[in-house]
């Protein structure tokens, strides 16, 4: 099977506009969204959480300052394991070492092949783990289908990047949007996490 390779077009973003001196202003600047739930972490005594949405917010920060394949590792990074820190909450932290670790192996495998596949598995996998397991519970429901509808809408709006940019008539871009939105989504999972008492 051929690798699954991340375009390089990918760090070439609409808005690059600076904004208080800041380079790629609105796409740095809207990832400190993800403190939204990273504050609601805290004060749920999860540290572990707590510091991983955190550093996902200063990692994909310093990533889209200057967009590159070496900024990049850094943000699929913290990505990666603060999903397998959510999947191990859910999974009540069975096989915790190792699913964090490969968290780390999957984007460390990019970096020396190239290949996204074992990230994208992360990717796809945990958020389709988290739905079907709590869609049929109706009082978390409504965690799960705000999940659902941010993931969507922030994959959507992450691959039409330009056309949002200029849809608005270069006042937002979709990346900056996907990151908006996709702190929604964390904000539902976490609650779910709280309302399972998984802290």
């Amino acid at each position: 099977m051929d690798k699954i390779l991340l375009p390089q077009s990918y760090h070439n973003f609409s808005d690059k506009r600076t904004i208080l001196g800041i380079p790629n202003g609105f796409n740095v600047l809207s990832n400190f969204a993800i403190l939204i739930p990273a504050i609601i972490s805290y004060r749920n005594e999860n540290n572990s959480l707590f510091i991983h949405l955190f550093l996902l917010a200063i990692a994909s920060s310093y990533y889209h300052l200057n967009p590159s394949d070496e900024t990049i590792f850094w943000d699929l990074l913290m990505i990666a394991t603060t999903s397998m820190i959510i999947f191990n909450m859910i999974n009540e932290n069975k096989n915790e070492g190792f699913f964090y670790l490969f968290g780390i192996l999957s984007v460390i495998y990019w970096k020396m092949t190239g290949d996204l596949r074992l990230y994208l598995l992360i990717l796809i996998c945990v958020p389709l783990y988290i739905i079907f397991k709590y869609y049929k519970n109706i009082t978390l429901r409504k965690y799960i289908i705000i999940f659902i509808i941010t993931f969507i809408l922030a994959r959507l709006f992450e691959h039409s990047d330009n056309f949002t940019y200029q849809l608005t008539n270069q006042q937002i871009s979709g990346h900056t949007l996907k990151h908006i939105i996709g702190s929604i989504g964390i904000v539902s999972i976490v609650q779910l996490l709280e309302k399972t008492n998984k802290f």
